[in-house]
Parts: C-alpha cells; structure tokens; sequence
C-alpha cells in the first residue's frame, strides 16, 4: 500500500551545562626596556639601592639618593618662609627668588643676603658690607649703583655726583690721585646730605675718603677731606 505522511519534528532538547574554564595561557615576551630621552624634562630618581640608571649618551649615573635632571628645572619662586630650595629638617632655610633677576639666601626665615643683576647686599643688622668688583678707574661723574661697593680711583678733577635712591647701607671709596692742591669735589643728588652739607672736597693727591649710607638721605664721608 502507499506510504504514511512524516509525523511532525519534535521540541529541541535542554541545553547543556557550561564545560569547565580552560588552562591559562602562556604569559608574553617583556617588552624592550626603553631610553630616557635627553631633552624631555625628565627627573629620575635614584633610590637608596645604587641602582644604575642610563639613558642617551647625555648621562650615565650611579649614585645612592639623588635627583637627576637631564634638563631645566623651573623652581617656584618661594619666599623667606619657604625657599625655593631647602633642607628635610629645615624648611626656612634655603634659596629662593627674591624679585626679578635677583636670588636671596634665607635662615630661619629671614633673608640674610640677595645678590642679582647690579645687588650684592647683606640684610638685617648686618655690620659688614663686602667689597665687590675690580677698582673703577673710567673717572665716573655719576657715582650709582655700578659703583657701589667699589673704590674709585680719580685721576681728573671732574666734579661727581652721588646719585640718590641707594638703599641704606651702600657704600663706596674714592682715591683722588690728581696733582697736589687740584681739589676733587664730591655732590649728592636730591634732598641726600654728606656730611650734613650738599658736597665734600678731597683737595690733596691720594687724599680719600669712604662714604657710607646711614638713612634714606644721609651719606657720611670719612677721609682726609678738606
């Protein structure tokens, strides 16, 4: 006789459980071991172990706790308080930027020195005021802040003037090597005093005198004035 119809499909089965989690896989090669460019800012530090630590050719450094810059540092600019540069166990003393172009030395929190472009000055009841720079033989007419500190050594009877607005506590000498009785005349600027007058005369060959600021608008000479 002829053959049956197919009888319907019958429902999918249930899936089965997860299988277990496979082996780990092998771990990767380690990367090249890369450089510490030159130019890059860049601060290693160096720890307590002496490790060696070697970049481009710029440097080669072994050492036990330090910093080494393979460029510029630019520090912030501190104060007397808290200097710039200073020590673990002493936070206020140090070097730090006191205004533009100038850098102070500072101790316990108070500055002590600052020395820059055209200042060399010891702080606060400070009784010694350091000479600075090679003798001045140009004949200056004006006597300011490029001469202070100096010994001028006048070989012309030219009159100088002292020009105001030096901080107290500048000073400066002066040599008059003219011909005997040629008188070298001396002039402060302003409301400044010398002496208590407006002038001082050196008037003999090598006679000289040091003038010293001692307020705002008091210079003193002492010398063989005449």
């Amino acid at each position: 006789g002829l053959t049956g119809a197919q009888g319907v499909a019958g429902t999918q089965g249930m899936i089965g459980a997860t299988g277990a989690q496979g082996d780990k896989g092998l771990t990767g090669a380690q990367g090249i071991a890369g450089t510490v460019p030159a130019g890059a800012n860049e601060i290693v530090y160096v720890n307590s172990g002496a490790s060696s630590v070697t970049g481009e050719s710029a440097f080669t450094y072994n050492a036990t706790t330090n910093l080494m810059d393979v460029d510029i540092i630019h520090a912030g600019n501190g104060s007397a308080a808290s200097p710039s540069f200073s020590f673990q166990s002493d936070p206020d003393t140090g070097i730090y930027r006191v205004t533009t172009n100038q850098v102070g030395i500072t101790a316990g929190g108070s500055l002590l020195m600052k020395f820059g472009a055209g200042v060399v000055e010891l702080e606060d009841d400070t009784e010694f005021i350091p000479p600075r720079g090679q003798p001045d033989t140009t004949n200056p007419t004006s006597i300011g802040t490029s001469q202070l500190g100096r010994t001028i050594i006048r070989t012309n009877s030219n009159t100088a003037t002292i020009s105001s607005g030096a901080d107290v506590g500048a000073q400066f000498s002066i040599i008059n090597t003219n011909s005997s009785g040629t008188t070298l005349t001396i002039n402060r600027a302003g409301s400044e005093t010398i002496n208590g007058a407006t002038s001082i005369a050196l008037d003999q060959q090598y006679a000289g005198a040091t003038f010293f600021k001692a307020t705002s608008t008091e210079w003193f000479a002492i010398g063989e004035l005449a």
